[in-house]
């Protein structure tokens, strides 16, 4: 997708990439060489090995203090645990900074902001009820709390241990630091999984955690109004609720509204006599929150809500957040990914598709800082596919070019935007049926060039199902009158056509070489590469690498023959040869030495290319291989 790029923007993708590499990495961070590692890897053989070699490790904990009888419960490694338990493991044994070893690596604010309490025992990560039957048999401290004040109780995620956790305490009403009983907690992070990004994943959690605060409940946990609405029990609601302040929505509404209990907002909506057209203090905070649930928009609506108004909010300025602190409803809508119904719902009642507020952080350089709803959907495919949102606003009926043209720039432009996309097919489509000019070019590239950009060269199903849009995309713009091109010609692999335009004069435009390269490596096609690299085209950094780590030999040779840097060093994952050797590549780590590669050369975690082979078999293989290279060197 050719997207708006600004330095903003850039800074932006940086640290949500920092935040999400944290967040996953930061929390279990074994050191090298340890059993905790061992463990993470699935070789728990391995980690027994090296505690037997030096019992220390048993009771020594990682960069967070957290022991392997920690690993043990967390990876659900009963096995593991008894023996660990056998042979000196305290049971109790509670997460702390770890000052006997020293981090090697840089610890960074965000980790800072990420870390998670100490205080953790090994019985808070037990997954099922024969890990917990374990660690309570051996003498685990039920009650044993963190830095939180939370026990085993409120952290587990497992319903069965959940249960068998509840027949075994006595006190259901402990308090954590923040005065929340277990089922509060457990409650509260049911409101807080609407956060999960993965639609099932966020079902499953809820379903598991309601699980849990039922069987709380059950065991006689007393249940206040927010849990009841979490849980969307309205018996217990109508028991418990109290109306709030007459100035401003009641506490009970404004958690109905956040966790999206239609039953229960109605309820409250008839209780409270509420008329959206007089506005309460937190009017704003209260509808924004609503835009996640297309049935409480419509309920909003239907009672007096002006979807034309202005929503003020504070905060979101942390780079996530693009459009200004007062923004229509409709930018807030697609700002916070609302449903596609939702977002209809609010363009039924009055919204218009077209309709501009100020920008945070501005999408244009060097010109308007008024952005409209749809450019808000297509800033935040930089994080992730938003094609449903983008189809709901550019397939709605308000969405036309006018009839004076005047927008006909905007449209052409939208049009680019949706490159790229997971259901492109169908925003092209409509884009141009709406009367954007499938013949328009954007900063020099023409649609096919633009879309041809777009198509990737790593990554799994979702990447898979793009790179077929972009195919799709292509036939599409021909249909529409467009010539194929020689970019064009590479990604349907049309030999034929690559050798008649190179030889017509055609070639490749400067910032499409290395997608070029890249797509004959991916799709395993020398001949087209030969072609190519003949009408000169320019070797950039990387495809060396790949092609050593996907073992194409004929590739490699050619890569190399055309002035390839074979020395070439990328800070994570090092030199072409680091990326044979982790793979296992043997040929190609022979023809990579052949061709002056350098054995010593350490990337970018100071591992040298020897190092970062995890087998053991194959280590002695490409051990014996640099020897061998060695003593031809020095003959």
């Amino acid at each position: 997708m050719i997207a708006v790029s600004t330095r903003s923007l850039h800074l932006t993708l940086l640290i949500l990439i920092l935040f999400v590499s944290e967040l996953r990495a930061q929390t279990w961070h074994p050191f090298e060489g340890s059993p905790q590692e061992f463990l993470q890897k699935g070789q728990p053989e391995e980690a027994l090995r090296i505690m037997m070699s030096n019992p220390k490790w048993i009771s020594l904990g990682d960069s967070r203090g957290r022991t392997p009888l920690h690993y043990a419960a967390k990876l659900n490694l009963p096995d593991v645990a008894k023996w660990l338990l056998e042979n000196g493991a305290d049971v109790n044994a509670a997460a702390k900074k770890n000052t006997s070893l020293t981090y090697s690596g840089t610890r960074s604010r965000v980790q800072e902001i990420l870390k998670r309490p100490y205080g953790e025992t090994a019985l808070m990560f037990a997954r099922t009820r024969e890990m917990a039957k374990l660690l309570l048999d051996r003498g685990a401290d039920i009650n044993a709390v963190n830095e939180l004040g939370e026990t085993p109780l409120f952290l587990t995620q497992s319903p069965e241990v959940a249960k068998y956790l509840i027949a075994n305490v006595s006190d259901l009403e402990l308090k954590d630091n923040f005065g929340q009983t277990a089922l509060q907690s457990v409650t509260k992070s049911i409101e807080n999984g609407r956060f999960r990004v993965d639609e099932e994943d966020r079902k499953a959690y809820w379903r598991r955690r309601s699980e849990i605060a039922f069987e709380l409940i059950k065991a006689g946990a007393e249940c206040d109004i927010e849990s009841a609405i979490c849980l969307g029990d309205l018996v217990q609601v109508k028991r418990k609720y109290r109306p709030g302040p007459n100035n401003e929505y009641s506490f009970a509404l404004k958690t109905a509204v956040r966790v999206g209990q239609v039953e229960i907002f109605k309820y409250l909506l008839a209780e409270e006599s509420i008329d959206f057209n007089k506005p309460k203090l937190g009017y704003d905070s209260l509808f924004h929150h609503a835009l996640k649930h297309p049935a409480i928009v419509k309920l909003f609506i239907e009672n007096g809500a002006d979807v034309n108004a202005t929503l003020g909010l504070s905060g979101g300025m942390s780079g996530m957040h693009i459009i200004g602190l007062k923004a229509l409803v409709i930018h807030h809508a697609v700002n916070v990914s609302a449903p596609p119904a939702s977002i209809k719902l609010i363009l039924d009642a009055g919204a218009d598709p077209f309709d501009q507020c100020e920008s945070i952080n501005g999408l244009r350089d060097g010109e308007s800082d008024l952005v409209t709803p749809i450019d808000v959907a297509f800033w935040h495919s930089a994080f992730g596919d938003n094609s449903e949102i983008v189809l709901a606003l550019i397939g709605h009926e308000k969405f036309q070019i006018d009839e004076k043209g005047q927008r006909q720039e905007l449209f052409d432009r939208y049009l680019f935007q949706c490159f790229g996309m997971e259901k492109s097919t169908d925003l092209v489509k409509i884009m141009i049926d709406k009367g954007a000019n499938p013949k328009a070019r954007f900063n020099g590239f023409s649609a096919l060039q633009a879309n041809w950009l777009s198509y990737e060269l790593i990554g799994g199903k979702r990447v898979a199902a793009t790179n077929q849009s972009c195919f799709d995309v292509a036939n599409l713009l021909i249909e529409k009158g467009l010539k194929q091109d020689l970019e064009t010609s590479v990604m349907f692999g049309d030999l034929q056509a690559v050798e008649r335009l190179l030889a017509q004069g055609e070639r490749l435009k400067d910032d499409c070489h290395y997608n070029a390269i890249g797509i004959c490596i991916k799709e395993r096609r020398p001949e087209m590469l030969q072609c190519l690299l003949e009408s000169g085209v320019k070797i950039e950094e990387g495809p060396l690498a790949w092609a050593a780590a996907m073992g194409q030999r004929q590739i490699v040779e050619m890569l190399l023959q055309h002035g390839a840097d074979v020395n070439e060093h990328d800070r994570f994952f090092g030199t072409p040869l680091h990326r044979a050797v982790r793979v296992g590549h043997t040929d190609i780590v022979k023809l990579l030495l052949e061709n002056g590669a350098d054995p010593e050369v350490k990337d970018g975690k100071g591992k040298t290319a020897l190092q970062v082979c995890d087998d053991p078999k194959r280590r002695v293989e490409i051990q014996t291989i640099f020897e061998t290279y060695a003593n031809e060197s020095k003959d």
